[in-house]
């Protein structure tokens, strides 16, 4: 099963964050993973809406076979410091990407 956070910044770009680490032994029956707010999701000082999805393609029809998507939550982005370095860039993360893009690249 994959897993993603689905999420919309305080400028209203919308965006996928893969999570990567998960946690299904600690407490039997359950999962816990974290996301690290950061780059896309922070770029702008408001509100950002998101939700967590669960999904599973089916790599020889690059179709969905499973999705489940959590009912979408806000939370409150602060103001930040400006920095001179690119230090928010998230090549390789697929935080650029929509979901449909993800699961057409899937091999």
């Amino acid at each position: 099963m994959a897993l993603v956070v689905e999420y919309v910044n305080a400028k209203g770009e919308s965006y996928i964050s893969p999570i990567l680490t998960r946690d299904t032994t600690t407490f039997p029956g359950y999962i816990l993973f974290g996301w690290c707010i950061h780059g896309n999701a922070t770029s702008a000082a408001g509100n950002v809406s998101f939700a967590i999805r669960f999904f599973q393609v089916d790599v020889a029809t690059h179709t969905l076979v499973y999705s489940l998507r959590t009912k979408a939550v806000t939370g409150k982005i602060l103001y930040g410091v400006q920095t001179t370095d690119d230090l928010n860039s998230e090549e390789g993360l697929l935080n650029n990407f929509a979901l449909d893009e993800v699961i057409s690249s899937i091999a």
